[in-house]
């Protein structure tokens, strides 16, 4: 009898040990959202409402402009999967989440990170910072906690960036790589308690600030939204498309930034963008 407990033992080991990894199991998730979620809204066929996935409640609603500026959908567009997309400048609705508990038991944070799978599509200029996602402080709709966007300082690079204090400057990690319009996956990790901010690419390291902010934790004010596609106020929208964005309030470490890289890369098609070294560049992450 006991060898056959054991055999079964081992036949559940070995099962769970196949459970595919999601973002679901990051400890600090606070908000995803996917271009294939069966909960998100459209309205005249374009896309109205992203549903969190997280299970945090932060849904996020179209902003900005008429019904004719949502997010057009691409169905079947990367690995047989949706994105939705701003092709045009007149294209510039953006999505909102105003749940003033953004962040999670509270808003004293030592970390946040941001991670997505998009593409330029637009080229941008010098002077355009294309926001795949941004928090705001808690004292201004304009002013980024933590930002996530391409173009800035050349032609589709990937710029990080962020405040601890609601009272700082906006201090940012970029790097002078053209990544080009093609998808690719992009992440900013902002390490508020020790001053390190990061920027990856298809899992590789792209920017760094060792002297980002001062150390410590995030103001405890409630951020005023979580905004995608755009910043506060419909300021410096992503003219380009996006198939999945996971935030977090820590600074993720190698172990889990590599398992969301790996999820998004094999979900998405990407594997061939990850480095040869990368743990899930042949197989995807279990549980």
């Amino acid at each position: 009898m006991s060898g056959v407990i054991g055999h079964v033992a081992l036949l559940m080991a070995a099962a769970q040990n196949n459970t595919p990894w999601t973002p679901a199991n990051l400890s600090s998730l606070v908000a995803w959202y996917a271009a294939d979620e069966s909960l998100n809204t459209l309205a005249s066929g374009l896309m109205d409402t992203l549903y969190d996935k997280s299970g945090n409640g932060n849904h996020a609603a179209k902003y900005a402009g008429n019904t004719a500026n949502r997010g057009q959908v691409y169905p079947a567009e990367l690995n047989g999967l949706p994105v939705w997309g701003y092709d045009t400048t007149a294209r510039q609705a953006y999505f909102r989440s105003t749940n003033t508990h953004v962040l999670a038991s509270g808003n004293a944070k030592a970390g946040i990170s941001i991670f997505a799978m998009s593409a330029g599509i637009v080229a941008h200029n010098s002077s355009i910072v294309g926001t795949i996602a941004n928090l705001t402080t808690g004292t201004s709709d304009a002013s980024g906690r933590a930002l996530l966007s391409r173009g800035s300082i050349g032609l589709n690079t990937i710029y990080g960036g962020g405040r601890r204090l609601d009272s700082d400057s906006l201090q940012s990690i970029t790097d002078s790589v053209n990544y080009g319009t093609g998808y690719g996956i992009a992440g900013t990790v902002l390490d508020y308690a020790n001053s390190d901010a990061f920027t990856w690419v298809n899992g590789s390291a792209a920017g760094s600030n060792t002297s980002f902010q001062t150390s410590g934790n995030t103001s405890a004010t409630n951020s005023q939204a979580w905004n995608i596609g755009a910043t506060g106020a419909n300021l410096n929208p992503h003219l380009g498309r996006i198939g999945e964005i996971i935030m977090c309030n820590s600074a993720l470490g190698t172990s889990d930034r590599q398992k969301l890289e790996g999820y998004l890369a094999h979900r998405w098609g990407l594997t061939g963008s990850l480095p040869g070294g990368h743990p899930y560049k042949t197989i995807p992450p279990t549980a």
